[in-house]
């Protein structure tokens, strides 16, 4: 038994059931009660089992006037007080709050039977249906104050709505490995939303036990066998199934909205929640009831995205942009199974996401975690005492990762080289960079000899990774590039690129000029991102996401500058083409791009058309676009590749960001540049000096052919006082530009780049 009394607080407090004496009764404490119960008032009853939680009849709550009479069946009156009640059990609030229904269901009816969009009204059977002499007496009842007595308007509780979830940080839903789906055979039971129990009878269980629900008040004013009627009591099913998923009230089992047959055997990992209605259904038909369900056309793909948000199947410590971004995209596979509920990788995700918070790096976590779920998934192959990332981190296993690391990547024997140079290093990285978040949650939790341990293994991996994993990665990387052919995009083909996207950009700038369009409006915007990005040499992430604060941030050179009588006549005309915007680059560096005067009209027509073509407020780059994301962009790579086959390049397939890149930067080279140019056209690339001459800068055949054999047989003639006219003559003839290119002023950007890519 449990009895009720309010503290000074206000607060209601549950304790064993005490019995006072009738003097006691009669004092004054007496009027301190104001819960009205019987064992005979079956409804305030089940309310008060409901917000205890308890199962009814368990609650014996009397008031003193009713309980004088009937002591003798009730045993004498129970009057409780924080005054005679000194322990504590259960402290909460009493309420009946009301709940948010969202009754607008867009369910249809599918009368064709189809098996890709099962019907949820025809499984409400006739029995579920209250007689009219029940409903009326539920009528009756449902008239009395229920709430009056002990409304506290700060409490709060779940709703049933389509909004439902519990996906928040510090819960999460039950792995669908430990999930069972019961066959079609025997009768089916679904879990009640109100009081978290099994019933069979639905329908009838909700208008004897839960009348004074919003939602079941509702339900009694509908005629039966009504459409709305059954559509309501669907709705209601669904969401109480929909609970036990949580782990909090589930008990190992998922009960959808068809139950498989013998012969199909479905699993738990078949079906998916749908996001609107919280009904459990199969995978392959997802797409057919979410079309119905919500009038909206939508792919399996981005409806399982979406459900696997709702859902939450994740280590309650996983942050909220790892719930909603970053696990829900990822392929639901065996490598996220293992993935979703390990601490250190969901605590190394959780890091990731603090320190890019960039949501379009979104891509780059995913990929890390992805890269540790299959190295971990590997070693659980190989040896059982791995079980999750934390058990890897014991010296006893040193030698074995180091073994496995080279199995995992693909290590040839022959050659002594991995197939995959940067996933060894990055492997190697992410274990020691998990190693020291596991340090510091061995810190939190005080746990001395773990932490030791982890610090032992970390310093045997320190050795290990840098004489045996990145060596052998560097190796493979040389005699990768060694291998590797580079192909420079020809000029002519490039001239025929630019051509090609100035007439397109002329042809939808003037059509939107005259009249707005959504698909002139991105057509355009897919052109002059790809002008910019071929004149400038950008890399695509960077180009794609320049903001619009930053083109409030224009350079530009004018008359009334100081520097602007000294220009020569072609510096003059080059100021009055170009301005210059400065933009985030690769690093977190500011690098510059620039722009005609006629490209930066274009973009401040594009950013004041964004509202009319549905882009996001939320959107801050130039070149968004409407999307499901807030921050979704246009694809600056896919667009170059559009464009570089339909402009008739001789080799279109060179016409890519990297070899622009290189193409520039050679052509720079041969341009006779000196030390302080080259550094100023790296630092305008976004390159680091080192990587813009060894890695962009290519070495040119016809350079080493013509020139540098000259130097060889000249110093392998016997006389030494031989000249060397021939190769100073190499040297003015070596590059393949025009007459006149080396004696262009540095200082014009936009003329450079005009020479390197035409």
């Amino acid at each position: 038994m449990f009895a009720l009394y309010k503290n000074s607080d206000g607060i209601y407090q549950v304790c064993d059931r005490c019995s006072f004496s009738r003097s006691e009764a009669d004092s004054p404490i007496e009027k301190k009660m104001v819960l009205l119960a019987y064992n005979d008032d079956k409804i305030m009853l089940d309310q008060l089992c409901y917000n205890l939680n308890c199962k009814s009849p368990r609650i014996d709550l009397r008031n003193e006037d009713r309980s004088k009479s009937d002591s003798k069946r009730n045993n004498g009156p129970c009057i409780v007080d924080d005054q005679f009640i000194k322990p504590k059990k259960i402290v909460f609030r009493l309420s009946t709050p009301e709940k948010d229904i969202n009754t607008s269901y867009q369910e249809k009816v599918d009368e064709s039977g189809s098996l890709y969009n099962p019907s949820d009204t025809d499984i409400t059977t006739e029995s579920e249906v209250q007689n009219s002499k029940n409903e009326s007496i539920i009528n009756e009842s449902a008239n009395m104050d229920l709430s009056s007595p002990v409304v506290d308007q700060n409490y709060t509780d779940e709703a049933v709505n389509t909004k439902l979830s519990f996906n928040v940080p510090g819960n999460s839903a039950v792995d669908d490995n430990d999930l069972i789906v019961d066959s079609s055979e025997g009768r089916k039971k679904n879990f009640c939303f109100f009081c978290k129990t099994y019933q069979s009878q639905l329908a009838r269980h909700l208008i004897h036990k839960h009348c004074a629900e919003k939602e079941v008040t509702e339900l009694k004013n509908l005629p039966p066998k009504s459409i709305e009627r059954k559509r309501l009591i669907a709705q209601i099913r669904k969401n109480g199934n929909f609970l036990l998923l949580d782990k909090n009230f589930s008990d190992g089992k998922l009960i959808p909205l068809r139950r498989p047959t013998n012969e199909k055997k479905y699993s738990a990992k078949d079906y998916i929640v749908c996001p609107d209605c919280k009904g459990l259904y199969t995978k392959n038909n997802i797409r057919h009831h979410y079309s119905n369900c919500t009038g909206q056309a939508k792919s399996s793909r981005g409806i399982l995205k979406i459900a696997r948000a709702v859902i939450g199947r994740i280590h309650e410590r996983a942050s909220i942009r790892m719930r909603q971004k970053v696990i829900p995209r990822m392929h639901e596979d065996d490598i996220v199974r293992i993935i979703r509920y390990d601490l250190l990788l969901i605590l190394y995700g959780n890091d990731l996401c603090l320190r890019h918070r960039r949501e379009y790096r979104d891509k780059m976590i995913r990929q890390n975690l992805r890269q540790c779920g299959k190295f971990l998934l590997f070693l659980k192959a190989k040896n059982s005492k791995i079980t999750d990332f934390s058990s890897i981190y014991d010296t006893n296993h040193y030698h074995f990762i180091l073994d496995s690391i080279d199995a995992f990547i693909g290590l040839d024997e022959d050659t002594g080289h991995y197939k995959s140079a940067s996933s060894a290093t990055s492997l190697a990285r992410h274990i020691k960079e998990i190693g020291k978040i596991y340090i510091n949650e061995c810190i939190i939790i005080k746990d001395r000899e773990k932490e030791k341990e982890i610090k032992k293994f970390l310093h045997l991996c320190g050795t290990g990774f840098a004489t045996v994993t990145n060596k052998t990665a560097m190796e493979t990387l040389v005699a990768q590039q060694r291998k590797k052919v580079v192909t420079l995009p020809l000029s002519n083909d490039i001239a025929l690129l630019n051509s090609y996207l100035d007439k397109v950009i002329d042809e939808y700038y003037s059509t939107l000029k005259l009249e707005f369009s959504v698909v002139v409006w991105q057509k355009l915007a897919e052109a002059l991102l790809t002008r910019v990005q071929v004149f400038n040499r950008r890399r695509p992430g960077d180009i794609e996401r320049l903001e619009v604060a930053d083109m409030k941030n224009v350079h530009s050179i004018n008359e009334h500058d100081e520097d602007y009588k000294s220009l020569s006549k072609d510096e003059r005309e080059a100021a009055k083409e170009y301005v210059r915007v400065s933009m985030r680059g690769k690093l977190n560096q500011n690098v510059p791009i620039l722009l005609t005067k006629r490209w930066h009209e274009i973009m401040l027509l594009l950013i004041k058309l964004r509202r009319e073509a549905g882009v996001k407020p939320k959107n801050i780059y130039v070149f968004g676009i409407p999307g499901i994301d807030d921050q979704a962009v246009l694809i600056a790579t896919a667009l170059l590749r559009k464009f570089s086959e339909k402009c008739d390049a001789k080799n279109p397939k060179a016409l890519r960001a990297t070899p622009l890149r290189k193409h520039a930067a050679t052509k720079c080279a041969q341009l006779g540049l000196d030390e302080a140019n080259t550094v100023n056209f790296a630092k305008f690339m976004g390159h680091d000096l080192k990587i813009h001459k060894n890695i962009y800068r290519q070495s040119v055949a016809k350079t080493d052919i013509l020139g540098i054999s000259k130097v060889l047989e000249t110093a392998s003639k016997s006389k030494q006082n031989d000249s060397l006219s021939d190769v100073n003559q190499f040297s003015s003839s070596q590059s393949d530009l025009d007459v006149g290119i080396l004696n262009i002023p540095f200082t014009h950007w936009g003329t450079i780049f005009v020479v390197i890519g035409t």
